[in-house]
Formats: structure tokens, sequence, C-alpha cells
């Protein structure tokens, strides 16, 4: 929210004072609403960050929807549709929440917002939802494109779609050829489907990062024995056990 060019002056000054305790900044914003009128926006919004600071998160909402009507801004009204729905999300108010972040989409695409309603849903276990949400938002930085399309790939496993479980975990390695999380998804998704030199390859990439991974060569030795290579799992049980004993 600090990306919000809308503070008063005059006003600005008690929100940064940081030796004033913020029930006291609270009632002073309180106070300059009056004295102020032309500022109000700017008030408020500060006001509202006092009281999520204070975590007064009902009175929080109340004054964030205060604000939205005074906005034109698409960028700042996404912006206040997302906080408004982490606040909902705080009272447990999952339906409200949903509302919010679908809004802040709606408006302004927020990224933050669609991987929020992501999680929403992936708890909920509602996997058609969750790839919904993340194909609602635009990710430009690298960190985002990637969880995107992690999320993604762990949805469409779950919903049993496992060749397009494939496509996005490889897209995932597009970005970040050795992200471990990544590959050790897409190593098991081979193995579940007995694509087993497919999974050996996949695990070896760990390897490359992670050379003293124990679990990483005791999971390649498992598969290699389902290949009934045993003489290949033998000498990779061989490694984990040395990198940790208790496997033996």
């Amino acid at each position: 929210m600090e990306k919000l060019n809308i503070y008063p002056k005059q006003i600005k000054p008690i929100f940064i004072n940081k030796s004033m305790r913020h029930i006291d900044k609270e009632q002073l914003l309180r106070k300059a609403l009056e004295d102020h009128p032309k500022d109000e926006v700017g008030i408020l919004h500060l006001l509202m960050l006092t009281l999520n600071v204070l975590e007064k998160t009902e009175e929080c909402i109340v004054v964030s929807d205060r604000i939205t009507p005074l906005l034109n801004d698409k960028f700042e009204l996404g912006y206040i549709y997302h906080f408004q729905g982490k606040k909902y999300i705080d009272l447990k108010n999952e339906d409200k929440a949903i509302e919010h972040f679908k809004k802040a989409i709606e408006i302004n695409k927020v990224m933050e917002a669609g991987m929020e309603l992501a999680s929403i849903y992936k708890e909920k276990l509602d996997w058609d939802n969750v790839i919904k949400a993340l194909d609602s938002i635009d990710s430009i930085e690298k960190e985002d494109k990637l969880e995107k399309l992690f999320q993604k790939a762990y949805a469409y496993y779950n919903l049993k779609d496992f060749e397009k479980a494939i496509v996005y975990y490889k897209k995932c390695l597009e970005i970040e050829p050795y992200q471990n999380g990544v590959l050790n998804n897409l190593a098991a998704l081979y193995g579940d489907l007995e694509m087993l030199d497919d999974c050996i390859e996949t695990f070896v990439k760990i390897l490359k990062t992670n050379p003293d991974d124990a679990a990483t060569y005791y999971n390649i030795a498992n598969t290699y024995s389902e290949k009934d290579d045993y003489q290949m799992a033998m000498l990779y049980y061989k490694k984990a056990i040395k990198l940790k004993p208790d496997y033996d």
C-alpha cells in the first residue's frame, strides 16, 4: 500500500512520527478528517494503515470501504481491494475475501490477489478454480512466473491431468533449470507414471546443485530397483548410506 501517492503534506508527519504511539496517531487522524475534508482520501488511507498496525481489523475494513468510492485510479483501487481481501482472511470470512480478491484482479490484475485467491481454492481442494485464479493474473517478475507455473502444475497433478502437469513443471524449469522443488515433483510424477528413465534423469539433475542430498541418492536407488537394475540400485544405496547412515 505504500505505493499510493495520496498523502496530504500536513498530515503525513503524523504517520511517520516513530515516537508517537499508534493509538495517538489514530485519534489525530480522525480529528484531521474533520479539519481537512479536502484531504479525505489521503487521511483515510493513513488511518486505515494505522488501524492495521493496531490490529483493529473490522474498523480497518470500514475505513477502507470509505476510500474505494473516492478512488478513480485502477492501480490504487486494485490494491485497496487486495488489502481488504487480506483483512477478510484475518477475520476468517473466505467468501468476502474471495469477493475482494476477484475485484482486485478484475480492476488491475493484482498478482498478489490472484495468488491469495488460488491459495484459498487450494485449501478447498478446488483445483479448477485454482487454475482459473492463476490464469486471471499477469506475472512479470521471474519469481512470480515460476510460482504461478508451479502452482498450475500442482493443480493439474491433483486433477489427474498428468500430461499438463508435466508441461507446466517443464515450463518452470525453462525459467529455473535446477529448482529442486520442481525437479522433485516432476521426478516423483515420472515415477508414478512408471517413466523410470525420465524419473532417474530428473533426480540426477538435483545432484548437480546438491551433491550431498542423501534423499535423492536414495530415490534414484529405489527407481533403479524398480527397473530391476540392482547393480546401479546398490551403487546409489551405498552413496545414500554414506551420507546418511540411518538409511541402512
